[in-house]
Order: C-alpha cells, then structure tokens, then sequence
C-alpha cells in the first residue's frame, strides 16, 4: 500500500501540471460538447418591437401560430422558433395607458429610460441582428429613420398587394392569415405591420446567409398569401 501511495506521490510531483491541464481542457471539452447537445437550432429568428410584454403563454400560443407559416428549414423534423420582444410605447400608447389607470384609480409611471434602451435595442437589431422578418408597431416602423432597411412588397412578392399599408409593409390584421390566428397574434397589438428587412451586404456574399434569407421571404410569401380553407 505504501508503494502504491510512494508512487502517485512520485507521479503528481512530476507531472501534476500536466494532469491539471489535461483535466482542464477535458472538462472544457465535454461543456462545451453538452452546450452543442443542448443548444436549440432555430429555423427562423422573428423581431417584434411594439407595446406589448408578452406573458410565457401568449408567446407560446403566438409561436404555435407562427407555426403555421414556417417550413422546417433545416431538417431536424421540428419547428423552432425564436421571437425577439422588444417593448416599446408611442406617446399615444402612454397617455392611454395614464387614462386607463386614472380611470382604475391608480397612477402610471412611465420610465421613458425603457424607451431609449428599446430604441438602441431596435436599431441594434435593424442593422446586424439575425431577424429578418419583422412584427413593428406602425409606430416603431415610423420612427425607422432609414426606410430602405426594407424590401419593398413588388420585390418580395413581383407585386404589390391590394390594401398594403405602404410600399414595404403588410398591415397583419387585413391579412388571412392575421385574421385567422386573431386570438393570438391579436396581442401584439392593433396596428402591427409586417416587413421584411433587407439583407447586409456582407451577409449578401455569404451563401449559407443568403440560403437562410431567402427562407424569410418564403415566411411573408406564406403571410401574404396565406388562405383559409373551408
């Protein structure tokens, strides 16, 4: 037994630096494998930027109806979808929100700070986030200083829909599809539009990008297009 003890104590003197990084990198190495198992492969990111907090179940319910209108683009047999919330009030949305609660009796204290991060949030987003696809209210696609951030319908779709809301955006309640999954997609608000947002020009260049960017003018073909069968 004490040659055994002798041993090990010879061992780690000589190389415990050695065990230590091995062992180091090894755990790395099976954390980062657990973190691939685990992590979730998207076939779509969605933004939406309005005046609504979602709760778990309304985005839940809202997601199942996406659903609907998303391919499994990438092959795994599921539909997984990632929703961006960004919550953002007009002054329109403050001052109802102030005179529904002096009607309830209570007081609003509307921290504009929220609105300025969700604005660098937004902008964030618009210029190199991964949502191509956009749920705005008709507020934040106004406050879009850069219109040219979004296709126009005529190149989405090679023509520009009756009742459009402008040359680049759908208004989502006057749409079958709006109209169909109102219950849940009604919670985003009364005045959503849906936009596409133009692709970078780097991510132009990159084929797997442009592959994934085409899968989002599929969505709003699928928005657009979408009809109700009797």
């Amino acid at each position: 037994m004490n040659k055994i003890i002798k041993w090990f104590d010879n061992f780690f003197y000589h190389y415990k630096w050695r065990v230590f990084f091995i062992v180091f990198f090894a755990g790395v190495f099976i954390f980062c494998g657990l973190q691939m198992i685990n992590r979730t492969n998207y076939d779509c990111y969605l933004l939406y930027a309005g005046p609504t907090l979602f709760t778990g179940d309304e985005e839940n319910a809202i997601l199942d109806d996406l659903s609907f209108i998303v391919d499994d683009f990438n092959g795994d047999g599921e539909k997984n979808i990632c929703l961006t919330n960004i919550v953002a009030l007009s002054d329109d949305d403050i001052a109802k929100a102030e005179k529904q609660a002096k009607e309830e009796g209570t007081t609003l204290g509307y921290d504009y700070t929220s609105r300025q991060r969700a604005m660098k949030q937004y902008t964030s987003e618009l210029m190199t986030g991964k949502s191509y696809l956009c749920f705005l209210s008709e507020y934040m696609y106004l406050t879009c200083a850069d219109k040219d951030r979004f296709v126009p319908l005529d190149e989405l779709l090679g023509y520009s829909p009756e009742g459009a809301y402008d040359e680049c955006a759908l208004r989502l309640s006057e749409t079958s599809y709006g109209e169909y999954f109102s219950s849940a997609l009604g919670k985003m608000g009364d005045d959503i539009l849906v936009c596409v947002r133009r692709i970078s020009v780097s991510d132009a260049a990159s084929k797997n990008a442009a592959a994934e960017y085409e899968n989002y003018i599929t969505i709003f073909k699928n928005i657009a297009e979408f009809e109700i069968k009797k």
